[in-house]
């Protein structure tokens, strides 16, 4: 809701507002806002000015009467000591000269003219595992949540830093400490009449809990000087002083001859404008929480619910999903989920089974049952963080097509599958096609190949509910693939006669390669058939909808119209992995 001149000016929508509630706290703010130039018709200005402290819960009373004037600093923060005290930047002096509370904010100014900078006290960012990235604060250990945030003015000066209150009242609890924020605002309004405000000239004043406000209005001169209002100016000046002296010197007070001075009156001139202000002083208390999960390491009970049943059981939480002796299942959509992570953490063990978390400390042991559905053990689940829990719970459903049965023979016949993921073997086609280049040609066939471990996070089976979404994992691996071939060596490879073929023909590296491995004696077209399809279904990607395009699963020995993307994905993926190993068997000489 707009507010009017006088409501905006009276500082209700302030007053009202209760940072106990809110969900960005700020440290520190010293923020102006100016519209139009000062003194003259039009003008407005807001002045915001925040300073908090960090009280232990047991010096409290001392402050039971402080103020924003009693805690503000009007200069930067910095060291101070006497022969029997030295008191840190951080630190506020109490009545007994003993620091009694702590700044959570440091502002480091220069006489250099360099921009001030506001630090963030080292103890709660290191307390709350904090990761600066430029003007914000992120937590690794909980999805790299924004926890402090700094902004800026148009100057780009820094004038306001915010903490997100469930972490700092989190920190405070570990403290046992609570936060007294102390705040100044000033509204400021120049018109040429505001009898639209209802206040007579002259001061009025606002009690309410937790602060007062003060107002004024009255008549100024055009430029700011208050109606009517005249000043003495007393003019000072000496003329003992002659400037030609090779060493001219200023006489001791006391022996000055030549002092002279004048006085005069100056009156403020200019029209009549129309002045008011309106300004406010609060504190307010931000209470520690009742517990410390992040820093004091208090045990809470988790709230993200998971179904465990398929007989309309109640979801489990908390400790009932640890003590539950059973599995849960997800759909294949929290595994693209968690691979599209920046941090995740991930690793097959054997066709169907191994471990994913979106960090290396939140990882869970996972199997893929015949329904191709995801299944992890509760007691897994329920031991995870409630942000990467939050992340499962939204891939949950009912238990269906039963235990994984690799996840069964490892968690509870202790003899785990000796199979492989077709993932891997993947990664392991390419690096020995590489290796077998080198060692052939002197020279490996892929180039600017990406991270193994990259590469399982974009090539996997778990692009799997929709045709388009095929064609995205065809498009993934073609790029690790199709287009790492480099050209020019297999270029050095071809005979002169298919060298000119290729080159009148304008193939593209993938038909190098197969006219390449028929000069060996192969047939290329063959051991390039699964390249060639993933370099067709890629288009499907830019092309959703194409009818033609689900006839390249045929080169995959699927049938267009399947519809399980699962078990074709799967299917595409081993065929790749074959081709890649067939072409390494057929660019080998043969032994002795």
């Amino acid at each position: 809701m707009k507010l009017t001149l006088q409501q905006w000016l009276e500082q209700a929508d302030v007053e009202s507002k209760k940072l106990q509630t809110s969900t960005w706290i700020p440290l520190m703010r010293s923020q102006t806002k100016k519209e139009a130039v000062s003194g003259f018709a039009g003008y407005r200005k807001e002045f915001i000015s925040t300073e908090c402290l960090i009280v232990p819960l047991r010096t409290r009373e001392e402050f039971s009467n402080a103020s924003w004037q009693s805690i503000q600093r009007n200069n930067p923060h910095w060291a101070w000591a006497d022969e029997d005290r030295f008191i840190g930047p951080h630190e506020y002096e109490g009545n007994d000269g003993v620091p009694s509370a702590m700044y959570p904010v440091l502002r480091q100014a220069f006489d250099t003219g360099e921009p001030d900078i506001w630090h963030l006290l080292q103890e709660i960012e290191l307390s709350l595992g904090l990761l600066r990235k430029e003007d914000v604060w992120l937590r690794p250990s909980e999805d790299y949540i924004e926890v402090v945030k700094l902004k800026r003015d148009h100057d780009g000066e820094p004038d306001e830093l915010l903490i997100r209150s469930e972490h700092l009242r989190d920190y405070l609890a570990a403290r046992k400490a609570a936060l007294l924020i102390g705040s100044f605002i000033l509204r400021e309004a120049v018109e040429e009449s505001l009898a639209q405000i209802g206040w007579p000239e002259g001061i009025h004043r606002r009690e309410f809990t937790n602060g007062h406000w003060e107002g004024s209005r009255g008549p100024i001169h055009e430029g700011g000087m208050p109606w009517g209002q005249s000043m003495a100016v007393l003019k000072l000046w000496r003329e003992s002083v002659d400037p030609a002296d090779d060493v001219p010197q200023m006489p001791h007070p006391a022996a000055e001859t030549s002092f002279k001075s004048e006085t005069f009156e100056k009156k403020a001139v200019g029209r009549k404008l129309d002045h008011a202000e309106g300004c406010i002083w609060m504190t307010e208390w931000i209470e520690p929480a009742a517990n410390s999960p992040r820093v004091g390491n208090d045990e809470v009970p988790s709230r993200i619910p998971f179904i465990v049943g398929n007989q309309g059981d109640p979801p489990l939480a908390g400790e009932d999903l640890k003590n539950y002796r059973g599995w849960i299942w997800f759909r294949t959509s929290v595994l693209r989920t968690l691979l599209s992570r920046d941090n995740v953490a991930f690793q097959w063990f054997s066709r169907d089974t191994g471990s994913i978390g979106p960090s290396p400390v939140t990882r869970v042991h996972f199997g893929i049952n015949d329904h191709h559905l995801v299944v992890v053990a509760a007691k897994d689940i329920a031991e995870l963080p409630e942000w990467t829990q939050r992340i499962w719970t939204a891939h949950n459903l009912p238990p269906e097509g039963g235990l994984s049965v690799e996840l069964h023979a490892s968690q509870n016949l202790a003899t785990p599958a000796r199979t492989v993921a077709p993932e891997k073997s993947l990664i392991k086609a390419i690096k020995t096609l590489q290796i077998t280049s080198e060692q052939v040609w002197g020279t490996g066939i892929f180039k600017g190949l990406d991270d193994p471990q990259m590469i399982l996070r974009r090539v996997h089976r778990f692009h799997d509910e929709s045709f388009e979404q095929t064609c995205l994992l065809a498009k993934e691996m073609s790029r690790n693939v199709v287009e790492k071939l480099d050209q020019d060596v297999i270029n050095k490879q071809l005979s002169e006669g298919n060298l000119k073929q290729a080159k009148d023909e304008k193939y593209r590296s993938l038909k190098r390669l197969a006219l390449l491995l028929d000069q060996l004696g192969f047939d290329g077209k063959e051991l390039t058939r699964s390249l060639a399809g993933i370099n067709d279904l890629r288009q499907g990607d830019a092309h959703p909808g194409s009818s033609r395009l689900a006839d390249s699963l045929q080169l995959f020995g699927l049938p267009p119209s399947t519809s399980d993307h699962y078990a074709a994905n799967l299917q595409i993926i081993e065929s790749v992995a074959s081709g890649l190993n067939a072409i390494s068997k057929a660019i080998q000489p043969p032994s002795r």
